[in-house]
C-alpha cells in the first residue's frame, strides 16, 4: 500500500491484489454497493 499526500485535506492510496487479498476485498467489491 502506498500514500501520497495532495495536499493538506487529500491524500492518494495505491492498493495492490496483495494488499486488498489480505483484507479479504477484491477489486469488484470496491466498484458496486454491496449488501453485507
Amino acid at each position: 500500500m502506498e500514500m501520497e499526500r495532495i495536499n493538506a485535506n487529500t491524500i492518494r492510496v495505491m492498493l495492490g491484489n496483495d494488499d486488498l487479498a489480505q483484507r479479504g476485498i477484491t477489486v469488484l467489491d470496491l466498484l458496486g454497493n454491496h449488501k453485507q
